[in-house]
């Protein structure tokens, strides 16, 4: 405040300010994590932020992939769809990293980015069913083992669904409802009754692609 000569005093003017040094801190909500492989090519990442008492002015995201010339990642560090999150769409095939970071409004950045990596992949895998296995057309053996060849494309093959079907509307050893082979690789049968048989054979891979099916008749 102030006084003139007169002997009269100003009313004190006052300005108040906060001094803050801690970084902010952000974390990617696990439920928003696109699962890993996928073959949904859309996110919609959540964040979690803490600025420490100070509110959070920026969110700085960052999308890179395996992939060169890959538009949707260009690694160049760009503002996120909001303070708390980031949408993406149309993902190419890729392996993908978000790198995410805030900053407070006392200019404060985050000094460990939120991270997160995921591969996106829509191309199915293949099966087929190996001829060395196969038994003979027709064939007194009233057993199979049949074995098969699998590609996942680069993403690990996670489950062999197998359906055994025959001409016989009674045989127990064909019912015609699909379930799980005898691993991922193979088919074990026995005890066949006389009877023309199918076997066919799908694979999905962990990225939740299914091939298309595998088929063999034998009698």
């Amino acid at each position: 405040r102030v006084q003139d000569a007169a002997g009269n005093w100003s009313d004190p003017a006052t300005y108040s300010w906060k001094v803050e040094t801690v970084d902010p801190t952000v974390s990617i909500d696990t439920a928003s994590k696109p699962a890993n492989p996928t073959n949904v090519t859309s996110a919609s990442f959540t964040f979690t932020t803490d600025g420490t008492g100070t509110l959070i002015t920026a969110a700085k995201c960052t999308l890179s992939s395996d992939l060169d010339g890959n538009a949707k990642a260009t690694g160049v560090e760009g503002n996120c769809t909001s303070l708390t999150g980031l949408t993406l769409s149309a993902l190419p095939d890729a392996t993908y990293t978000l790198s995410v970071r805030v900053q407070d409004a006392a200019g404060n950045w985050d000094q460990t980015p939120a991270t997160y990596t995921w591969k996106v992949e829509t191309v199915p895998p293949t099966v087929s069913i190996n001829a060395v296995s196969k038994p003979a057309n027709p064939t007194n053996v009233t057993s199979a083992a049949f074995t098969f060849t699998t590609d996942g494309t680069g993403t690990a093959i996670a489950v062999a669904e197998c359906t055994i079907t025959s001409v016989g509307a009674d045989n127990a050893k064909a019912t015609g409802v699909a379930g799980n082979c005898s691993g991922l690789s193979g088919m074990n049968l026995s005890g066949l009754g006389d009877d023309t048989y199918t076997l066919s054979v799908r694979v999905q891979d962990a990225a939740g692609n299914w091939s298309d099916p595998a088929t063999y008749s034998w009698k």
